[in-house]
């Protein structure tokens, strides 16, 4: 790799993470700060409890596709700079919430934010990275995010506690600021969809919609990606949703096995994200496949670990949840990878806000199915069963891509951009 092209070099990049940096900070503290407000000052139940993470959730599915195209219309720096003050502005509003309804609005609308950003940074993330380097401009994204998963509770409780819920919101919107101001250093964009490159008309709003699904269609390995992530992030958020009830069920389980297992899960996902920065993926069918099956096994293997003694379960437990964390990792970050690689820019808006609406939806699928599951079959019948249709979904896969003479392969840039105007 040539100095012209490290990472390390690259200054819009290192502008780009350090605004992601701060931005991931901010929503995990916005998190611990809103559930603090609503449980402890509000009382809210348990149900109103839920209702709150609903709201983190849902914008993100109907407005994943409007903000794609807007990312491939209009210029993304503004973008991004807008849902960062935007977000910064909605925190600072929480100091005034007088009652749980003005939360769940504040929230709606901090989400709404938050949608137009992801599509927007992609997109700018393929302006500025040259393709060689985009595995490892992508890993080190994702070592952000799960980075920030380990260590933004952690900062975030520990605020709360030193400095109380109020300071939290000022500190809050003060990152969600710095962040959007940091973004303010970094280049024009290059692209602005207007017309094609053949002259055509620009493609209408409404057609917009939908021209994030159709090109992974059309792309059976971008497709399969696609399908993979959505059941892991169904299984993954099934499984997070029970993971208490599950421990508190198992004989001789200390409570505290609870937060071991969580980080050993965040140290599984900022593992495999840090060795997928090294190496050169050969095949990602074979990481989706891979770590759908190791997701699958751990999260189905987790209720038998049973009749051991407590320092058994604090061994086996974690090394669990690491394989799990890794094995969802295997396809989170390829299928970004992959995505960033065959998506012309004119269209990787579109793409990426397409994955979010629909990742998003089986997060909240997850969430709601994993309660249900685990009350009407109960909970470790409920992890068994996730786990092992998980599993099966990955071998099913495997066999079918053999059957296919393990011929999926994926398009050029240039082939991206055809199918697509076809």
């Amino acid at each position: 790799m040539s100095v012209e092209n490290r990472l390390g070099l690259n200054k819009p990049f290192n502008i780009l993470i350090g605004s992601q940096i701060l931005s991931n900070f901010a929503d995990w503290i916005q998190l611990l700060a809103v559930l603090s407000l609503a449980g402890f000052q509000f009382h809210a139940s348990s149900l109103e409890m839920s209702a709150l993470m609903i709201c983190f959730a849902v914008p993100a599915i109907g407005i994943g596709p409007l903000a794609g195209v807007l990312a491939d219309r209009y210029n993304r720096k503004t973008i991004m700079m807008i849902s960062e003050i935007g977000r910064s502005c909605i925190a600072f509003m929480m100091l005034f919430a007088g009652s749980i309804w003005h939360i769940y609005v504040l929230l709606l609308l901090l989400s709404s934010c938050s949608a137009f950003f992801t599509p927007a940074k992609n997109g700018k993330l393929k302006e500025i990275i040259p393709g060689p380097n985009m595995q490892q401009a992508v890993s080190v994204s994702g070592m952000v995010d799960q980075g920030s998963k380990i260590l933004g509770p952690a900062l975030g409780g520990g605020l709360i506690a030193a400095f109380g819920i109020d300071l939290s919101f000022y500190f809050n919107a003060a990152l969600f600021l710095f962040s959007g101001l940091l973004l303010s250093a970094l280049p024009k964009d290059r692209f602005f969809e207007r017309i094609d490159a053949e002259g055509k008309p620009r493609v209408r709003m409404l057609a917009g919609f939908t021209q994030g699904l159709v090109l992974i269609q059309k792309n059976s390995l971008l497709l399969t990606g696609l399908a993979v992530s959505f059941f892991v992030i169904l299984v993954l958020q099934m499984a997070d949703s029970q993971i208490a009830v599950l421990i508190r069920e198992l004989p001789g389980a200390p409570a505290e096995l609870l937060g071991f297992c969580m980080a050993a899960s965040g140290t599984g996902m900022l593992s495999m994200t840090a060795l997928l920065g090294k190496i050169t993926i050969r095949s990602f069918l074979s990481c989706f496949i891979t770590g759908s099956m190791l997701l699958g096994i751990s999260i189905g293997s987790a209720p038998l670990i049973t009749g051991r003694t407590e320092e058994w379960l604090y061994i086996l437990f974690p090394i669990v949840f690491l394989i799990g964390g890794a094995g969802f990792t295997l396809v989170y970050i390829p299928f970004h990878i992959l995505t960033q690689q065959t998506v012309d820019s004119a269209y990787i808006g579109r793409v990426f806000g397409t994955v979010q609406s629909l990742t998003t939806l089986g997060s909240v699928a997850g969430m709601a199915g994993g309660g249900l599951l685990a009350q009407w079959a109960g909970v470790k019948s409920a992890f068994i069963l996730s786990g092992s249709l998980l599993t099966a979904f990955g071998a099913a896969i495997m066999i079918w891509s053999k059957e296919r003479g393990a011929s999926i392969v994926t398009e050029t840039h240039e082939g991206t951009e055809r199918q697509t105007e076809d």
